[in-house]
């Protein structure tokens, strides 16, 4: 079965935004890591984080939802829903951090307060961002996702240099300014080029709102808590690095990943955004099985991942010591351990929305079960054993291999007996 020319369309102005804002960025970074130094990364790899962790949690998932309604009126509802969750839980967090501080209680397990006074602006803009960015694919406008992306990526790499240069500071408070402008710039994009579908806000009566909410609950129900396992599973090496190993080599493994996701973020992300808008139309139009679409953009990204791997396997210390300097070598000799999941993680990551329109919710839950007690039982036996660092990275990198290896069968066990439903 051939690829549509929509998807096709789709994917390459998704990837080439994605490339485009990616690239500003892999350019940049040789002179930010020359300005900021390790400890200042791994601050930010801790916001960065929690806010990953944490922000889904305020929107209970329901953005996810906005494609699929067959009505634009349906959708408007479920973004005006998600909105009013994410406002209600940030003026709780907020609240919640105010009490913190006076009671001192970050001071006793070592959260510094400028990384907590960014938490809440951090938890806003990604909210924002995925409400919005879901509206966006809804409407297929991958043009204005694109246009959004490019200018987070200009914005947050500016803010990140002037102010590093401005006040000659290393200090991590610039790259928090910045990352915080980054989703500034994305939902400003968005906000104004469809201002026209939100100039009258859906005023939602009581029973619409059940209605909603009733509708959309294996979102809350099942969705959730699965992303907040997604979320634990990829992060927790960060907090935990911080926690076992300290901030310096949290900034290094922060690095790391963030180089190395470049090609997930710039490609596998991309797919997935398309083929979870594509799969909804297939399905709210009745239209053929895709699954053959899946399997086939399944196999291009694991070849064409399988060649970065290699070459980050074999070269990543050198290209990161050439790139940003000898300092970070340690950074590129964690790189060369993370390219052992490298493909599958690629794949994974294009084909986990899916799970959501194959109505495998649960499964996916289960999934997500096994890949955090995964992360945990590592580090676990990291800490009984003693392991240092790089044994500690090398023993995630392998189990992660097999447990994103796990969860793509189980997808595509279930997508070739189970046909997509949006109901």
């Amino acid at each position: 079965m051939a690829i549509p020319k929509s998807l096709k369309r789709g994917l390459l102005t998704l990837s080439f935004g994605n490339l485009s804002a990616r690239i500003l960025a892999l350019l940049s970074t040789p002179l930010i890591s020359r300005i900021y130094d390790p400890a200042s990364f791994g601050q930010l790899s801790l916001l960065t984080s929690i806010t990953i962790i944490a922000a889904p949690l305020f929107s209970l998932r329901l953005p996810l939802a906005i494609p699929l309604p067959r009505k634009d009126s349906e959708a408007k509802q479920i973004v005006a829903i998600s909105l009013a969750l994410l406002a209600l839980l940030i003026i709780l967090s907020t609240a919640a951090l105010a009490i913190g501080f006076q009671t001192k209680i970050f001071e006793i397990i070592h959260l510094e307060k400028n990384l907590l006074l960014f938490l809440p602006f951090a938890l806003l803009g990604y909210g924002m961002q995925d409400i919005l960015s879901n509206w966006a694919t809804r409407k297929t406008r991958y043009n204005l996702i694109f246009t959004a992306q490019l200018f987070q990526s200009i914005s947050s790499t500016i803010v990140k240099i002037v102010y590093g240069i401005a006040l000659n500071s290393s200090a991590s408070i610039g790259l928090f300014y910045g990352y915080i402008c980054g989703f500034a710039s994305y939902a400003a994009v968005i906000m104004l080029a469809e201002r026209k579908d939100f100039n009258r806000p859906n005023q939602i009566k009581k029973k619409r709102f059940c209605f909603i909410l009733n509708k959309y609950l294996d979102f809350i129900k099942f969705l959730t808590p699965s992303h907040l396992l997604v979320s634990l599973s990829t992060q927790l090496p960060i907090i935990l690095v911080y926690s076992q190993f300290g901030k310096d080599t949290a900034g290094y493994l922060g690095m790391a990943v963030m180089l190395i996701n470049l090609p997930v973020q710039i490609l596998a992300r991309s797919a997935g955004t398309v083929l979870f808008s594509e799969v909804s139309k297939f399905t709210r139009e009745n239209k053929t099985d895709p699954f053959p679409i899946i399997a086939k953009i399944s196999l291009v990204l694991i070849s064409t991942s399988s060649c970065v791997a290699i070459t980050l396997f074999l070269f990543s210390p050198e290209i990161f010591s050439f790139l940003l300097g000898e300092k970070w070598q340690r950074a590129g000799e964690f790189s060369s351990l993370l390219a052992i999941y490298f493909p599958l993680q690629m794949t994974q990551a294009a084909i986990s929305q899916l799970f959501t329109v194959y109505r495998a919710n649960k499964t996916q839950m289960l999934l997500n079960v096994v890949r955090i007690f995964s992360v945990i039982s590592t580090f676990g036996y990291s800490k009984v054993a003693n392991l240092g660092e790089f044994e500690t990275i090398l023993l995630l990198s392998t189990v992660s291999f097999f447990v994103y290896a796990s969860n793509i069968l189980a997808f595509f066990s279930i997508a070739r007996k189970k046909a997509p439903s949006m109901k």
